[in-house]
């Protein structure tokens, strides 16, 4: 806190602020009654597209007159060239099967096969008054002109995927006509040659675009290369002062304990003020957030801008904001005006902040950097994520969805990889709401820009190493990207380029330019795999990986990368998901059926279970369909990642300050390297690092079999209760033990080793529960052998029937209370929601649990949350359950 009272705190909870503060609310309500500006209209359907070479008429007609729209395309924007042609049944769907290969490629075709034309008309209502109208484009890749009502409306052409842009419609737009505006889009130039390498052959990099359109190790190649009006097109309005580019920022000192009463924080507000008018303008700028508000009056000549700085705001006892599994992630709105002489709102800006604050420091122990959020050290575990859609189908719902997987799975970091995009803000939105930190990327990789010797590269390594070729161009869009991102409570860090920096000229000017002037609170490092973020142990080598199945005793006793950057494994889909991606010929040539990997499996990008001399899916034994080996893929899948958390858990700070998988979803029907599954259906892998990332949890090392308990909680825990049971594969309990466990905050516990029984049939089982004033907090299940590379007993086990009844509640959430009614376990059981009436599974939809076990007798509830924009109210529903020794079953759900 700075001891020499400069900073002033402001409208405090006391009576004599309270009457000020009643008078300035009552003021501002007055004002918003006469606002008549502030309108924003989406530009959303219909959309028409048609091939710029089929199209007689230029820009300036086009937008002058009707088209037929009998001769266009109903169009898809927010969209792409080839998701607009897949909406029109022009062409198959690139995620089924290998009918991806059958689209025209843009480097065989050339650029104009996928130049088009985007048409729409809106109205602008006469009621409306606005002295100004803006049409506000977020996201066009690539390059592009704009027309509306015969005119053109960019001076200069539109280039670069990652700059917003706005121009001023007042004297174009018509009030109470049809509008009519045309866009005519460019793709990328040059597009690059998918030739099967990582990027293709490099060249896509010369623009700044997202590069794994031209193909990688984990998808093909998009063949229009993404071109489009990819993100919002809006219309809005304003009075003659328009306010740009708040900037938010945070103070919290000192270290902080969840849920505690908190000493003040400190919010530092600024905005810039721009008057479009030809005349000097003044008036008030004011906020509010929370009960707290100020105002500045404001005087800006013509044609000019202003800078707007708040007075620092004190707030007491703030509600911080915190990483999921460490505290809740509150937020606060703000809302920003200017009020034009008095009378008239004529812009606002409204937003959503969380009061935290981000240290880091590199750690002498580990080697690896510690960040710490409003004082308490954070073990980084999370995701490296590369969009929501491969063909840039986005959505707040999907956003929504895929960021609360990563919640439910228990991480508390995402990091958006080099060779896509930057995300839109609805994405960072989600991850405000469930305290999802976000490590950001710039558009760099290693493998595009020249860290290697390729021979699948088009150019030199010291040609690529200049990538882009319009080097201002970057900058630009790094400047508009961190403007539009850095308010976002969980953004965390910027990123200069996976696993490679940006050019030299890109990097000076990032580091000791730009971000100390945009971004002056978040750190930037040049790439992924940086010195300053994690020491590399390993000379010689980036400091990443591996990506392969792994011996799951290797992440205990094999250091790592202290703080990984990418680690990943398979992460196949369910047999239910592979259904939809495999045609059903090439479906039952399952790995290991045949000598050869299955075309479409391997065009899919389908890895092994198998490292060294052992095959993780064979030692279940060998399966005889497409159904059972996904099965056991699961198993697998399950056993790899939740290890992989585990090791990472057992050295926290002394090997390890956190690791991001590599990666956590999939924005393409990919076979690799993921814990959901395209349509949304969490695989083994996930429920595998969902229990390994509890974060209070008792775990075991599959290698030497001890037992630790981990806390990644802010809190110290007393007097925990630490239950511990084994038995042998027929389900006998051989042995239980209770114990007494207290723990530090962010620490771990060893505690002792687990024996199999002394008359063990070649597997046995260890349960671990964990209990604070009795209330189970979590629980593990694992299967153990004398011979680790054999689980073949295990097809010995009797078959055995499990319970199921239902519950539905009030708030739409479904409860299947199971039971083993049977004298064996009941191994991995997995439960799926379904529509009765067409069967087709209810996607997405949240379990507490799955892949679980149930020892003889034992009874466990599952809830099943299907989000209220995904089910119908009332709908037909039934579950299924499936499991290792038990017969798959249904059962309807209770209306």
């Amino acid at each position: 806190m700075d001891s020499s009272h400069s900073k002033m705190i402001l409208m405090k909870k006391t009576k004599s602020y309270n009457i000020h503060q009643s008078i300035l609310f009552l003021i501002m309500s007055i004002f918003i009654a006469f606002a008549a500006t502030g309108q924003e209209n989406h530009l959303k359907d219909p959309w028409y597209a048609k091939k710029a070479g089929d199209v007689a008429r230029d820009g300036y007609q086009l937008s002058r007159s009707s088209i037929d729209q009998q001769e266009w395309l109903e169009a898809v924007v927010p969209g792409t060239v080839l998701t607009t042609l897949l909406h029109n049944d022009k062409v198959p769907d690139p995620f089924y099967a290998m009918k991806n290969d059958s689209i025209p490629d843009i480097y065989n075709t050339g650029v104009d096969y996928y130049t088009y034309w985007f048409y729409t008309t809106f109205e602008m209502p006469e009621s409306i008054n606005y002295a100004n109208a803006w049409l506000n484009l977020r996201g066009i890749n690539y390059s592009a002109e704009v027309y509306l009502n015969g005119k053109k409306v960019n001076k200069d052409t539109i280039k670069g995927m990652f700059l917003r842009h706005r121009f001023n419609i007042t004297n174009y737009i018509h009030s109470g006509e049809k509008n009519r505006l045309a866009i005519l889009v460019h793709p990328p130039n040059p597009p690059g040659k998918a030739n099967g390498g990582q990027g293709g052959d490099g060249v896509i990099a010369k623009n700044v675009t997202m590069q794994f359109t031209a193909g990688w190790d984990w998808i093909k190649p998009i063949r229009d290369r993404n071109t489009g009006i990819w993100d919002k097109i809006s219309v809005t309005t304003s009075g003659p002062v328009t306010l740009e580019d708040p900037y938010i920022t945070t103070d919290v000192p000192g270290k902080r304990t969840p849920g505690n009463e908190q000493e003040p924080a400190y919010v530092n507000i600024s905005v810039q003020a721009q008057n479009h008018g030809e005349k000097a303008l003044s008036g008030y700028c004011n906020y509010k957030i929370g009960d707290y508000s100020d105002r500045i009056a404001v005087q800006i000549p013509a044609e000019s801008k202003k800078q707007i700085e708040f007075k620092t705001l004190e707030i007491q006892n703030p509600n911080l904001w915190w990483p999921n599994g460490m505290g809740k992630a509150n937020l606060y709105p703000v809302e920003i005006q200017f009020i034009k002489e008095g009378k008239h709102i004529s812009d606002s800006k409204n937003l959503k902040i969380g009061i935290r604050d981000i240290t880091t420091n590199m750690d002498t122990t580990s080697g690896g950097r510690i960040f710490r959020v409003n004082g308490q050290k954070l073990f980084v575990r999370g995701g490296n994520w590369i969009a929501s859609d491969a063909l840039l189908r986005l959505s707040a719902e999907r956003y929504e969805h895929e960021v609360r997987m990563h919640a439910e799975a228990n991480l508390n970091t995402i990091r958006i990889w080099g060779g896509s995009i930057t995300e839109r803000p609805e994405f960072y939105e989600a991850c405000d709401r469930h305290g999802i930190l976000v490590w950001q990327d710039l558009w760099i990789t290693g493998d595009c820009n020249g860290r290697w010797r390729d021979p699948k590269k088009k150019e030199s390594r010291k040609q690529r190493r200049q990538y882009p070729d319009d080097h201002q161009l970057f900058l630009k869009s790094a400047r508009d990207q961190i403007k539009m991102l850095r308010n976002h409570p969980s953004l965390c860090v910027w990123i200069g380029g996976n696993e490679f920096p940006p050019p030299h000229d890109i990097n000076d000017s990032l580091k000791n330019k730009i971000f100390p002037a945009l971004d002056r609170k978040r750190e930037y490092f040049e790439l992924s795999t940086s010195e300053n973020l994690s020491q590399n142990i390993y000379p010689g080598t980036v400091g990443d990986g591996p990506y392969g199945y792994q011996d799951p005793e290797m992440f205990f006793n094999k250091r790592q990368y202290p703080l990984n950057s990418e680690i990943g494994s398979v992460g196949m889909p369910v047999y239910e998901s592979l259904k939809k991606i495999l045609s059903p010929e090439h479906l039952e040539n399952f790995p290991g059926k045949t000598d050869e990997l299955d075309r479409e499996w391997r065009y899919h990008c389908y890895i092994g279970y198998r490292t060294g001399r052992f095959d993780y899916i064979d030692i279940y034994g060998n399966p005889e369909t497409a159904k059972a080996f996904c099965e056991q893929a699961q198993i697998a899948s399950y056993l790899q990642y939740r290890s992989l958390i585990e090791g990472m858990n057992a050295q926290m700070w002394d090997w390890y300050t956190g690791v991001l998988i590599w990666k956590t979803q999939n924005p393409w029907s990919s076979l690799r390297g993921q814990l959901y599954d395209h349509s949304l259906a969490q695989n083994g892998a996930f429920y595998g690092v969902k229990k390994a990332a509890q974060p209070l949890n008792a775990q075991l090392n599959v290698g030497d079999r001890s037992i630790k308990v981990v806390n990644t909680t802010a809190r110290a825990k007393e007097n925990l209760t630490l239950e511990t049971s084994i038995y042998d594969r027929f389900g006998k309990q051989h042995e239980k033990t209770v114990r007494r466990v207290s723990i530090p905050s962010m620490d771990t516990k060893r505690l002792f080793k687990v024996y199999p029984p002394s008359d063990t049939t070649k597997v046995f089982f260890v349960k671990l529960r964990l209990l604070e004033n009795n209330m189970e907090i979590s629980e593990n299940f694992y299967w153990l052998s004398d011979n680790r590379y054999n689980f073949r007993y295990l097809n010995q086990l009797k078959d055995v029937q499990v319970s199921m009844d239902d519950e539905r509640l009030n708030d739409g959430t479904i409860k299947i209370k199971l039971k083993n009614e049977g004298n064996t376990p009941a191994l991995w059981n997995h439960l799926q929601i379904y529509d009765s009436k067409s069967n087709e599974r209810i996607l997405p939809a949240f379990y507490s649990d799955n892949y679980f076990s149930l020892l003889p007798g034992e009874s466990k509830t599952v809830t099943i949350d299907v989000p209220k924009g995904v089910r119908k109210e009332a709908a037909d529903m039934s579950v299924e359950l499936s499991g290792y020794n038990s017969e798959t079953r249904k059962i309807q759900i209770m209306q």
